[in-house]
């Protein structure tokens, strides 16, 4: 640095520079030296005046230049030195992600620890922030900042998500630091609830679903939470069978009554959260009080009393045995009930209009409804059930009421045939009040159940019991008796009796009338069997007698076997016109086989074709579950072979007087299946059926019926409609096909080309065509470029000087 001396008496307007440097530091520590100049009595540093500058020159010099100095600029000017022992700047727990409140006074911390001399300097979208300047963001906002606590906490007014959220560079200035951390600020809302609703105003239907809506509005969107009310303390809802919680939904599944209350929805985010309460009420099915059944004797006048409970008009009414009894009120349904004791609530008297029968009597009051059954017989015994319904549904409830009689037995299993050592069991029935008790004899005595060879299994009404290994002494007559102590007791007698291997059949009879294609065959004595003996099944055994051989009878014969019944009659199918049949007959039961019969002839004359026409199909039956569908049996062809089937089908607009509908459909049929699928048929919708056999001679007897379609029926559409369109199309198709070829053909005869070839010629040209249009277009391509070059070179010549 020079001396005072030569800094004496210099010129004004005479540019000056000064060097102050440090000497003797190492170099570890030539980075923790400040060098500052200072003129006399001002505390501040020289930075920037308007003719004086300081810069740092080297890492220990700083250079004080006067520029162009004045005689004011004459005085002392000192330098100072200082050795720092430097602290590095340090961000303290800064939160990266800051949520001020949108419409608040946001407050964006930065918290940094360094030297006195540290600087902190903030950013937003590139833009340095200046306190108390007015700042434009690029999306078009305008801010006032301010900063707290030496600008480590920056102010913004009124904060606006749409402009103010983004990323804010917070840098720290230290020496020759400079440290800068980026926080991400995004202005959140509180949460509001904007609306709170239910499936049905604030009242639901016991039974039903009812599902209450929250929506809320917020930043970050918010999440809900469901909260009831019970006994005073907050239960929080979870989904379950019985709740369902979906983004801001609560379904409460299945209302019952205790559901009723307040219902408390929460919408919360990361900045706050708020509650709506919603009031829930249940409209109440109809409920019933159990009922006690009732024993009375007979002259007896007996009440039946049903007590109920529920909400908004409720109708109640007495159901016995297919009768109904039920009031009405002469100014109206009832507008509630609520559940009362009978003590409690009389009869409005007055407004009931009681049944016109003297014997039955029904009066209402609130919440309860009376029959009252006067001189009651053993007629009015049984069940009663009381009905209450309303909107939400119903309830019912039965009471039996008892008539005091004498024991008797209503039934029994009659007769029962078992095969020896099987297991047999035989019952009785009984209508007794009070309760009987039962005592069974048999061919040895009074019957005591034994758990082995007798099981006893009796209730108040009736009584079974099990013989197990039936022996010979077993069979014979069984008595039930039953006694209540009310009159005399009364019994019914039964009969077990052996099963044994049944008769031959002697009398068959199968030639006693004669038909084209099926026979008829009768055996006189089995209905006269001895009840042991009385088969379960009859077995024919049917072959031509010319193919009959005695050795191979029963292996090579059709059998049929038919179950035996009062209807000794059967009859045999599919037989060949002008054919002798060999007969034999055999039965069977549970104890064995008969023997076979004596044959007997059955022979089939020639066809009635050239007389009868087939007989009506029958055995027709319908299914409308989806695709309705028809399936019959094959009737009777009298010896001609049925070829199709005819079926009619009309809609019936009006049954009484009928009146038929628009639609109708007649089809040809097959016989190769003896079913059709009808896909055309209308739901609910009733059809007049005819379904005819035809055969060579003619058509038989229409069988007709109607038919109703359920609302599950398929269909709608005639599909032999669409076939015959379709039909129809591809018949035009060959039909232009054909002219086209045939016009094809002529053109290849004329002119040496076919149809497509002669109209491309005739749009686009023959090859020879083109091959001309492109030699006149060559030769006037070169003509027109001779032109040219003539006329260029007879132009004059253009000289530039």
């Amino acid at each position: 640095m020079p001396t005072a001396q030569q800094l004496q008496h210099r010129k004004t307007n005479e540019n000056i520079a000064v060097i102050c440097s440090v000497v003797g530091l190492p170099k570890s520590q030539e980075n923790d030296v400040d060098i500052k100049w200072y003129r006399e009595n001002e505390p501040e540093a020289i930075v920037q005046l308007q003719r004086i500058a300081v810069s740092r020159v080297k890492q220990l010099s700083t250079r004080l230049l006067f520029i162009k100095p004045r005689v004011e600029d004459s005085g002392t000017y000192r330098c100072e030195s200082k050795k720092y022992v430097l602290e590095a700047a340090e961000f303290l727990d800064i939160d990266l992600e800051q949520h001020p409140e949108d419409g608040s006074r946001a407050e964006i911390v930065c918290r940094v620890r360094g030297d006195p001399s540290l600087e902190i300097f903030w950013q937003f979208e590139g833009k340095n922030i200046l306190e108390g300047i007015l700042f434009v963001s690029f999306s078009g906002g305008s801010r006032n900042y301010e900063f707290r606590d030496e600008h480590q906490i920056l102010v913004i007014p009124k904060y606006d998500s749409a402009h103010d959220d983004g990323q804010y560079a917070c840098s720290a200035a230290q020496f020759y630091s400079f440290e800068t951390v980026v926080i991400n600020v995004t202005g959140y809302a509180r949460p509001m609830i904007t609306i709170l609703d239910g499936s049905e105003t604030n009242q639901g239907v016991e039974g039903r679903d009812f599902f209450i809506r929250c929506q809320a509005t917020g930043k970050p969107e918010p999440h809900y939470q469901w909260i009831k009310y019970v006994d005073g303390d907050e239960q929080i809802i979870t989904s379950s069978e019985k709740y369902v919680i979906d983004n801001g939904i609560l379904t409460i599944r299945d209302l019952i009554p205790a559901d009723r209350g307040t219902y408390s929805c929460i919408a919360r985010n990361a900045l706050d959260e708020t509650r709506r309460d919603f009031n829930l009420t249940v409209f109440r099915k109809p409920k019933l009080k159990l009922l006690k059944n009732l024993t009375h004797t007979r002259g007896d006048t007996v009440d039946l009393v049903c007590e109920f409970s529920g909400d908004g008009n409720m109708k109640a009414q007495w159901l016995h045995l297919g009768e109904q009894w039920s009031t009405k009120r002469a100014n109206g349904s009832i507008s509630s009930h609520r559940s009362n004791s009978l003590a409690d609530n009389g009869f409005d008297e007055k407004s009931l209009i009681n049944s016109e029968s003297d014997h039955v009597i029904v009066r209402e009051g609130v919440g309860v409804v009376m029959l009252t059954l006067s001189k009651i017989d053993e007629d009015d015994a049984g069940q009663y059930q009381c009905v209450v319904e309303n909107e939400a549904g119903m309830d019912q409830s039965s009471i039996f009421l008892s008539i005091i009689h004498a024991a008797r037995v209503v039934d029994h299993g009659g007769t029962k045939r078992v095969v020896r050592g099987n297991m047999v069991e035989i019952h009785c029935g009984a209508s007794a009040v009070p309760e009987p008790t039962w005592t069974w004899t048999g061919p040895n005595g009074v019957i005591y159940a034994d758990g082995s060879k007798y099981i006893l299994n009796s209730t108040a009404l009736t009584s079974t019991l099990f013989v197990r290994d039936i022996e010979k002494k077993d069979f014979g007559k069984y008595t039930c008796s039953v006694d209540n102590g009310i009159g005399l007791p009364d019994h019914a007698d039964l009969q077990i009796i052996e099963i044994e291997p049944p008769t031959v059949p002697d009398d068959l009879n199968c030639h006693e009338q004669n038909y084209p294609n099926f026979g008829i065959c009768t055996i006189g004595n089995l209905m006269n069997s001895p009840p042991e003996k009385l088969p379960t099944n009859v077995t024919l055994y049917v072959m031509a007698e010319d193919k009959a051989f005695p050795d191979k009878w029963q292996t090579d014969s059709v059998n049929l076997t038919f179950e035996f019944a009062e209807d000794h009659r059967f009859k045999l199918y599919h037989l060949e016109p002008r054919t002798r049949y060999k007969i034999q007959a055999q039965t069977s039961n549970e104890a064995g086989v008969s023997g076979l019969s004596i044959p007997d002839i059955i022979e089939t004359t020639d066809p009635w074709a050239e007389f009868i026409a087939p007989d009506a199909p029958n055995d027709v039956r319908y299914d409308c579950l989806g695709i309705c569908k028809i399936f019959w049996s094959e009737p009777n062809d009298w010896g001609s072979p049925i070829i199709a089937y005819k079926l009619i089908l009309k809609e019936i607009a009006h049954t009484e007087p009928r009146q038929y509908g628009s639609e109708s459909y007649e089809l040809d049929l097959g016989v190769d299946h003896l079913t059709a699928n009808l896909p055309f048929l209308k739901p609910l919708t009733t059809y007049e059926i005819k379904l005819i056999a035809v055969n060579d001679i003619g058509n038989s007897n229409a069988y007709i019926s109607s038919l109703t379609t359920s609302e599950y029926t398929v269909g709608g559409e005639h599909k032999g409609s669409s076939f015959d369109w379709l039909r129809l199309l591809f018949a035009i198709f060959l039909l232009l096909t054909m002219i086209i070829v045939i016009i094809d053909i002529i053109c290849c005869v004329r002119h040496r080309r076919g149809l497509l070839a002669t109209f491309a010629s005739k749009f686009i040209g023959s090859p020879d065509d083109r091959n001309e249009k492109s030699k006149n277009a060559l030769q006037n391509t070169k003509t027109e470029t001779n032109r040219l070059l003539t006329e260029k070179q007879n132009e004059p010549k253009t000289v530039v000087r």
